[in-house]
């Protein structure tokens, strides 16, 4: 920091003495600062007061915010099911996901229709209802954005809805269904962002049961008095 007609500086505050105003006239001091990178916030705040006054409201004359850009993170959850509430695909149900847009900076921001994607992910239809453009039925694969403008004001959230009905029957080996959010400006290379929600499949089970002991004869059959160990898997 740096400042003009011999301000001291000290941390975040410089101060003057010996100034002269001459009489029906001004003077014009300045203070030049670096916004840290490090910093966080939604403005910058600079005032300016004779020494022992109290702070002045801000804005006004003497006192000076300098909003910072929109800062936007995007995070991503399984909100509704339409079969049973236990965070698991079935065969058939209605998945329904919130997109949660949320502005830590100083500056609004706005999004565009389609700047926010999403792709009807695999072993689904698209449910339509939604915040995109997806219609009901549309295939996996089926890209889909954001069909109205939306609007992330500063230091608030703004949401989407999207929804898919997972295939009936599931094929085999499915385990989980993963459905990812994109919003242009945005990366979720970021751990701020999280913009992928995996939900998992039930469990596939089978069971076989085999004869693997006979205290007699390993023949195959049954004889009085003979101990038979079975091993189900």
């Amino acid at each position: 920091m740096s400042s003009s007609n011999g301000g001291v500086n000290a941390g975040q505050t410089t101060t003057w003495t010996g100034l002269v105003v001459p009489a029906s006239g001004s003077l014009a001091v300045t203070v030049t600062a670096s916004v840290s990178l490090a910093s966080a916030g939604a403005s910058v705040t600079n005032l300016a007061k004779p020494t022992g006054d109290p702070d002045p409201s801000c804005p006004s004359a003497t006192c000076v915010v300098t909003p910072t850009p929109a800062a936007v993170t995007v995070a991503k959850t399984l909100t509704s099911e339409s079969i049973t509430l236990d965070g698991i695909a079935e065969a058939g149900e209605t998945l329904t996901y919130t997109i949660t847009l949320t502005n830590s900076g100083g500056t609004d921001v706005t999004y565009a229709i389609g700047d926010i994607g999403e792709t009807v992910p695999a072993n689904t239809t698209a449910a339509g209802g939604d915040d995109f453009s997806c219609s009901a039925g549309d295939p996996a694969s089926t890209p889909c954005t954001n069909t109205a403008a939306v609007l992330v004001a500063a230091g608030s959230s703004a949401t989407q809805t999207f929804q898919v009905t997972v295939d009936s029957p599931l094929p085999a080996g499915v385990t989980q269904i993963a459905n990812a959010v994109t919003v242009t400006g945005l990366s979720c290379a970021d751990a701020a962002n999280d913009c992928t929600e995996v939900t998992p499949t039930p469990g596939a089970v089978t069971v076989s049961k085999t004869l693997t002991g006979e205290s007699i004869t390993l023949d195959g059959i049954a004889e009085a008095g003979e101990t038979l160990t079975y091993t189900s898997r």
